[in-house]
């Protein structure tokens, strides 16, 4: 799981993906997911990390978690 699906974010997926990596790039900006959502092999999800129950939702089966969120 990435969060954050700036140009960082994007990016590190991508590398990912390209690796031979399952992805999700999560964001609670619609507009960066749908960007996403191009990205061959990665998975795009509107998540704000904030609401604890959708976060737990998408940790489920995930190996590891690399934020690219800014910082605020």
């Amino acid at each position: 799981l990435v969060v954050g699906a700036g140009n960082i974010g994007e990016m590190v997926a991508a590398l990912l993906s390209e690796a031979g990596h399952t992805v999700t790039l999560a964001d609670r900006d619609g507009v960066a997911t749908t960007k996403a959502s191009r990205l061959s092999g990665v998975t795009a999800l509107d998540l704000a990390i904030e609401d604890d129950e959708a976060l737990e939702r998408a940790l489920a089966g995930k190996f590891a978690v690399i934020s690219a969120a800014p910082y605020h």
